[in-house]
């Protein structure tokens, strides 16, 4: 897979303040489920989509849910797929190229938002919970 690389799951930053621990729970009990080998395969099917940010983040774009559940579980790294390097564009010329994307949501828990970027919080340890998202 090209651009394919495993990244430590706290390296991974989010592109939204909350996520659905239902969501992550189910997530969760499925990965413990499984064994080993079993938990590389399903991992190595579902690449976890990443943007490389002016600073030399990876930003995720989706699979929050599933990260969050690898945290949980003990599995310390996940594969990752590069969208795209936009490394070379600025703070802001980046953020405006994110959310042009879809590929961030600055609304919070409470639907709160948009807020700035830069108050991301830094890896998926940190995500509130909210509970609608769980219902979509």
């Amino acid at each position: 897979m090209i651009g394919a690389m495993k990244r430590e799951v706290t390296e991974l930053r989010p592109t939204q303040f909350a996520l659905g621990m239902r969501e992550v729970a189910k997530k969760v009990e499925k990965i413990s489920g499984m064994k080993e080998k079993q938990i590389e395969d399903y991992l190595d099917e579902h690449p976890v989509p990443v943007v490389l940010s002016p600073h030399k983040h990876f930003y995720m774009i989706d699979h929050h849910h599933l990260v969050r559940a690898c945290w949980e579980s003990g599995v310390k790294k996940v594969l990752t797929k590069l969208q795209a390097d936009l490394s070379h564009l600025t703070n802001e010329e980046y953020w405006k190229v994110m959310l042009q994307s879809h590929w961030a949501y600055l609304y919070d828990q409470l639907g709160n938002g948009p807020h700035a970027p830069l108050k991301l919080r830094e890896d998926i340890r940190c995500l509130a919970d909210d509970p609608y998202r769980s219902l979509s």
